[in-house]
């Protein structure tokens, strides 16, 4: 976030991201659910968030695109 990292001890992974996926975050990999506002860059195994480079799971390659195309159109 603007703010900084966060961390959570006390949820899976997939609690956090149906808590997050209606605001615009969408979960790239097992370990990182990113803010799609602040993607600057994706390519064919990484995306840029805030200036990170973060690995792009094959698993998670097709609903994490299809989760980034329909934050941005909405934003459109």
């Amino acid at each position: 976030t603007v703010n900084g990292d966060y961390c959570v001890w006390d949820k899976k992974m997939d609690e956090i991201e149906e808590l997050l996926t209606p605001f615009g975050f969408a979960r790239c990999n097992s370990g990182y659910i990113v803010n799609v506002s602040f993607i600057t860059e994706i390519d064919k195994t990484s995306v840029t968030v805030g200036g990170e480079i973060l690995p792009v799971s094959r698993g998670r390659k097709k609903s994490f695109m299809q989760a980034v195309t329909l934050s941005l159109g909405e934003k459109l």
